[in-house]
């Protein structure tokens, strides 16, 4: 429900390409995030707004089992 109200949100003030990035967790209790996902969303937040990022920067601090599910995230999602 949040993301559906965000996407038009962003859209309405025309930020929908530029900041919309829906990263879609299928799980019971939709704030139940994992160290991966977040992070990933973080990188794609600097990335969206001109900061420095680098994915292997962010990945040192993925927990080691973590790691390929961050690698998969950040590619699926573009973070570079």
């Amino acid at each position: 429900m949040h993301q559906s109200f965000y996407t038009l949100k962003t859209l309405f003030t025309g930020d929908l390409l530029s900041l919309h990035v829906p990263i879609t967790v299928n799980r019971f209790e939709h704030c139940n995030f994992e160290a991966a996902e977040v992070l990933v969303g973080f990188g794609l937040l600097l990335q969206a707004t001109g900061g420095p990022t680098q994915t292997s920067d962010i990945a040192a601090v993925v927990p080691e089992g973590s790691q390929m599910k961050f690698k998969a995230l950040a590619e699926e999602h573009g973070l570079k």
